[in-house]
Protein backbone atom coordinates (compact mmCIF):
# COMPACT_ATOMS: atom_id res chain seq x y z
CA UNK A 1 0.00 0.00 0.00
CA UNK A 2 1.79 3.79 -0.98
CA UNK A 3 1.59 6.24 1.79
CA UNK A 4 -0.91 8.05 -0.10
CA UNK A 5 -3.41 5.37 0.52
CA UNK A 6 -2.51 4.95 4.27
CA UNK A 7 -2.72 8.64 4.54
CA UNK A 8 -6.40 8.24 3.19
CA UNK A 9 -7.07 5.87 5.63
CA UNK A 10 -5.75 7.37 8.90
CA UNK A 11 -7.42 10.46 7.39
CA UNK A 12 -10.90 8.85 7.13
CA UNK A 13 -11.06 6.83 10.61
CA UNK A 14 -9.90 10.26 12.11
CA UNK A 15 -13.07 11.77 10.47
CA UNK A 16 -15.41 8.39 11.53
CA UNK A 17 -14.14 8.85 15.31
CA UNK A 18 -14.53 12.70 15.55
CA UNK A 19 -18.02 13.27 15.46
CA UNK A 20 -18.45 9.90 18.40
CA UNK A 21 -15.96 12.61 20.35
CA UNK A 22 -18.14 15.26 19.78
CA UNK A 23 -20.79 14.26 21.00
CA UNK A 24 -19.53 12.54 24.21
CA UNK A 25 -18.61 15.61 24.81
CA UNK A 26 -21.54 17.57 24.49
CA UNK A 27 -23.32 15.21 26.84
CA UNK A 28 -20.74 15.14 28.93
CA UNK A 29 -20.56 18.83 29.76
CA UNK A 30 -24.21 19.29 29.49
CA UNK A 31 -24.70 17.06 32.29
CA UNK A 32 -22.38 18.07 34.50
CA UNK A 33 -22.86 22.03 34.30
CA UNK A 34 -26.59 22.52 33.80
CA UNK A 35 -28.70 23.97 36.80
CA UNK A 36 -32.32 23.91 37.28
CA UNK A 37 -34.21 27.19 37.35
CA UNK A 38 -37.31 25.40 38.43
CA UNK A 39 -38.68 25.22 41.93
CA UNK A 40 -38.55 21.56 42.75
CA UNK A 41 -40.86 22.30 45.82
CA UNK A 42 -43.35 23.47 44.13
CA UNK A 43 -43.32 20.75 41.15
CA UNK A 44 -43.12 18.01 43.65
CA UNK A 45 -46.53 19.45 44.79
CA UNK A 46 -47.70 19.61 40.70
CA UNK A 47 -46.52 16.16 40.27
CA UNK A 48 -47.92 14.60 43.08
CA UNK A 49 -51.78 16.28 42.05
CA UNK A 50 -51.02 14.71 38.80
CA UNK A 51 -50.38 11.21 40.18
CA UNK A 52 -53.32 11.54 42.57
CA UNK A 53 -55.32 12.80 40.41
CA UNK A 54 -54.51 10.31 38.12
CA UNK A 55 -55.29 7.06 40.41
CA UNK A 56 -58.41 8.82 41.72
CA UNK A 57 -59.63 8.79 37.75
CA UNK A 58 -58.76 4.97 38.13
CA UNK A 59 -60.65 4.27 41.33
CA UNK A 60 -63.72 6.15 39.89
CA UNK A 61 -63.47 4.00 36.58
CA UNK A 62 -63.48 7.19 35.02
CA UNK A 63 -61.16 6.36 32.42
CA UNK A 64 -61.38 8.80 30.04
CA UNK A 65 -60.00 11.46 32.85
CA UNK A 66 -57.39 8.89 34.00
CA UNK A 67 -56.45 8.85 30.15
CA UNK A 68 -56.12 12.64 30.20
CA UNK A 69 -52.72 12.77 32.13
CA UNK A 70 -51.10 10.59 29.75
CA UNK A 71 -49.55 11.82 26.22
CA UNK A 72 -50.25 11.28 22.70
CA UNK A 73 -47.09 9.95 22.12
CA UNK A 74 -46.02 8.40 25.11
CA UNK A 75 -45.71 4.63 25.96
CA UNK A 76 -47.65 2.35 28.32
CA UNK A 77 -46.55 -1.08 29.50
CA UNK A 78 -48.74 -3.52 31.53
CA UNK A 79 -47.57 -6.52 33.92
CA UNK A 80 -48.35 -8.43 31.22
CA UNK A 81 -45.37 -8.59 28.16
CA UNK A 82 -48.05 -8.55 25.38
CA UNK A 83 -49.42 -5.15 26.86
CA UNK A 84 -47.14 -2.57 25.04
CA UNK A 85 -49.53 -0.02 24.39
CA UNK A 86 -49.94 3.80 22.82
CA UNK A 87 -52.59 5.67 24.40
CA UNK A 88 -55.23 4.69 22.16
CA UNK A 89 -54.54 0.93 23.23
CA UNK A 90 -54.35 2.33 26.76
CA UNK A 91 -57.46 3.67 27.01
CA UNK A 92 -59.13 0.54 25.39
CA UNK A 93 -57.63 -1.58 27.52
CA UNK A 94 -58.52 0.60 30.53
CA UNK A 95 -62.39 1.07 29.06
CA UNK A 96 -62.94 -2.46 28.91
CA UNK A 97 -61.13 -3.43 32.75
CA UNK A 98 -63.48 -0.99 33.97
CA UNK A 99 -66.65 -2.37 33.06
CA UNK A 100 -65.15 -6.31 33.69
CA UNK A 101 -64.48 -5.61 37.21
CA UNK A 102 -66.53 -4.42 40.62
CA UNK A 103 -63.47 -1.70 41.65
CA UNK A 104 -60.54 -0.38 40.59
CA UNK A 105 -60.19 1.16 44.29
CA UNK A 106 -56.62 1.28 45.33
CA UNK A 107 -54.26 3.17 47.85
CA UNK A 108 -50.39 4.88 46.91
CA UNK A 109 -48.53 3.18 49.78
CA UNK A 110 -45.07 5.01 48.59
CA UNK A 111 -43.92 7.36 46.01
CA UNK A 112 -40.52 9.07 45.26
CA UNK A 113 -39.88 11.61 42.54
CA UNK A 114 -36.31 12.13 41.52
CA UNK A 115 -36.23 15.34 38.78
CA UNK A 116 -33.82 14.98 36.17
CA UNK A 117 -30.81 17.75 35.91
CA UNK A 118 -33.02 20.39 34.21
CA UNK A 119 -36.20 19.99 36.53
CA UNK A 120 -38.42 19.83 33.66
CA UNK A 121 -39.22 16.23 33.87
CA UNK A 122 -39.37 13.02 36.30
CA UNK A 123 -39.04 9.85 37.12
CA UNK A 124 -42.44 8.75 40.06
CA UNK A 125 -42.16 5.19 41.34
CA UNK A 126 -45.01 4.11 43.47
CA UNK A 127 -46.39 1.60 45.40
CA UNK A 128 -49.76 -0.24 46.42
CA UNK A 129 -51.84 -3.46 45.96
CA UNK A 130 -54.32 -3.50 43.44
CA UNK A 131 -56.93 -5.84 44.12
CA UNK A 132 -58.42 -5.97 40.49
CA UNK A 133 -55.11 -7.95 40.08
CA UNK A 134 -53.76 -9.09 43.13
CA UNK A 135 -54.70 -8.92 46.89
CA UNK A 136 -51.33 -10.33 48.31
CA UNK A 137 -48.72 -9.09 45.49
CA UNK A 138 -47.54 -5.47 45.41
CA UNK A 139 -47.67 -3.08 41.67
CA UNK A 140 -44.62 -0.95 41.27
CA UNK A 141 -45.75 1.40 38.86
CA UNK A 142 -42.70 3.62 37.09
CA UNK A 143 -43.49 6.61 35.44
CA UNK A 144 -41.73 9.35 33.58
CA UNK A 145 -43.93 13.30 34.06
CA UNK A 146 -42.27 15.92 31.57
CA UNK A 147 -43.28 19.69 31.72
CA UNK A 148 -45.27 20.27 28.65
CA UNK A 149 -46.21 24.49 28.33
CA UNK A 150 -47.18 25.47 32.10
CA UNK A 151 -48.02 21.36 33.15
CA UNK A 152 -47.00 18.34 33.47
CA UNK A 153 -47.54 14.98 31.65
CA UNK A 154 -47.20 10.89 31.84
CA UNK A 155 -45.50 10.09 29.23
CA UNK A 156 -44.19 7.09 30.00
CA UNK A 157 -45.77 4.49 32.47
CA UNK A 158 -45.10 0.85 33.28
CA UNK A 159 -46.99 -1.47 36.27
CA UNK A 160 -45.00 -4.36 37.53
CA UNK A 161 -45.51 -6.92 39.68
CA UNK A 162 -43.05 -6.92 43.16
CA UNK A 163 -43.35 -10.30 45.16
CA UNK A 164 -41.66 -10.74 48.01
CA UNK A 165 -38.03 -12.39 47.86
CA UNK A 166 -39.30 -15.33 50.13
CA UNK A 167 -42.65 -15.70 47.59
CA UNK A 168 -40.38 -16.14 44.24
CA UNK A 169 -40.26 -20.29 45.24
CA UNK A 170 -43.53 -20.32 45.65
CA UNK A 171 -44.33 -18.88 42.19
CA UNK A 172 -41.96 -20.72 40.27
CA UNK A 173 -43.90 -23.92 41.39
CA UNK A 174 -47.30 -22.30 40.91
CA UNK A 175 -45.93 -21.83 37.67
CA UNK A 176 -44.54 -25.33 36.75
Amino acid sequence: MSNLELSKIFFMRKLFFLPIIFFAACNQNSGSTSETNVDTTAAKSQIHALMDSMHNALSDKDTKKMVSFFTDDGLYLGTDPGEYWDKKKLSAQADSASKDTASFAHNVTRRDIIFDDDGRSAIVIEQYIFPMISMKMMIRSIARVDKKSDHWMIDFFSWNFIPKNEDVPKLEKALQ
